[in-house]
C-alpha cells in the first residue's frame, strides 16, 4: 500500500456516508480456457482456501482521486482507509485467513471452482475488498469483514464496545487531533484536547477562530463547563445514535433515537457514558448518552 500517507481521517465524503462505502462489482465467473494475448494482461491470484484480496488505487487512480476531492479531503479519507484496514489485517492474522493487497486494475482469481476477470476501475471509489470463504468469493464491505472477528474474539469486541458501542467509529488517542469538516461548511477542522491548565476540547477552524470547552467554559455546551472526566473518544459515522432526553426537573424522561446529519465527536469515560458533539442545521448540539 505504498500510496498511503500517514495524515488524519476523512474524504470529501458526502458527509452522510460512511468513507468506506464502494459500489460493488458484478463478479462474473469465465470457463476455464487456454491464456490469451488478452488473458495475459491480468495479475493472477490463485487461491484454494479461505482469502481476503484488497484491491486499492493505482498512483493514476490516485492522482484522478485528489484532483477530484482535492489533497487534503484525499489524505484525511486514506487515514480513515489505514486505520480500519489495520484492524482488518490483524483480525485475519488472528483467524489464519491468508490475504493479499494489490493495486493492479485487471485481476484474475483462480479458485477451485472457478475463474473470476474483473477491472478494478468499474467504479468511482477504487478500495476493494473480496473473501473467498472456500467455496465462493464474494466482494464485501470492509465492515462486513471486520465481523468476522466475532468468529474468535468476542471478549475483545465486548471490549471496544464498552468505550465506542457505535457500528461506524474512528477511536483515537486522547493526545491525537482530529482533522474533520464537522459543521459541514466544506472546510477541515482541527479538534483537540488541550491539558495545560486543566483539560479543555478545542474546536479550531481553517482561520484560527476555536471554540472551547472545558475549564469552566459555557459556550454553547453546558455539559461540557468540565471535561476532566473524558478518558476515551472517536469520530462517530453511524446515521442514527440513541439519545438521554431528561424532565425540567433533571430527572431521565426517557431514551430516542436521533439522527446524525454529518460525522461527528463522541467523548466519553469508561463504564459511566457520554455524549457526541455534532451539527444540525449548522448550530452546535450535544447528544447526551450517560444517565
Amino acid at each position: 500500500m505504498l500510496f498511503f500517507i500517514s495524515c488524519k481521517e476523512k474524504k470529501q465524503r458526502n458527509e452522510n456516508q460512511m468513507v468506506i462505502k464502494t459500489n460493488k462489482i458484478t463478479l462474473k465467473a469465465d470457463k476455464p480456457e487456454k491464456e490469451t494475448e488478452k488473458t495475459k494482461k491480468f495479475y493472477k491470484i490463485k487461491i484454494n482456501e479461505k482469502y481476503v484480496i484488497i484491491v486499492s488505487p493505482d498512483e493514476k487512480a490516485i492522482d484522478k482521486i485528489k484532483g477530484e476531492m482535492g489533497e487534503n479531503n484525499f489524505y484525511t479519507m486514506t487515514d480513515d482507509i489505514m486505520f480500519y484496514q489495520s484492524e482488518l489485517l490483524d483480525i485475519l492474522d488472528s483467524l489464519n485467513i491468508k490475504h493479499i493487497q494489490t493495486d493492479k486494475r485487471l485481476i484474475e482469481i483462480k479458485t477451485p471452482n472457478e475463474i473470476i476477470r474483473f477491472n478494478a476501475d468499474t467504479s468511482s471509489i477504487k478500495w476493494k475488498y473480496f473473501y473467498f470463504d472456500g467455496k465462493e468469493i464474494k466482494e464485501k464491505e470492509i465492515f462486513d469483514l471486520l465481523d468476522l472477528e466475532n468468529n474468535i474474539q468476542a471478549n475483545k469486541k465486548e471490549t471496544k464496545q464498552e468505550v465506542c458501542a457505535f457500528k461506524k467509529f474512528v477511536k483515537y488517542q486522547m493526545n491525537d487531533t482530529i482533522k474533520i469538516d464537522i459543521d459541514g461548511d466544506n472546510k477541515i477542522e482541527q479538534i483537540y484536547f488541550n491539558n495545560k491548565d486543566c483539560k479543555k476540547l478545542i474546536i479550531e477552524k481553517e482561520n484560527k477562530a476555536k471554540l472551547t470547552f472545558g475549564c469552566g467554559e459555557k459556550k454553547e455546551i453546558a455539559f461540557l463547563k468540565n471535561i476532566n472526566w473524558v478518558d476515551h473518544w472517536c469520530v462517530v459515522y453511524d446515521k442514527e445514535v440513541w439519545q438521554v432526553l431528561f424532565k425540567k426537573d433533571g430527572d431521565i424522561y426517557k431514551d430516542t433515537i436521533i439522527k446524525l446529519e454529518r460525522p461527528s465527536i463522541y467523548i466519553g469515560k469508561k463504564d459511566e457514558g457520554g455524549g457526541i458533539i455534532t451539527y444540525k442545521k449548522g448550530k452546535i448540539y450535544w447528544i447526551h448518552q450517560a444517565e
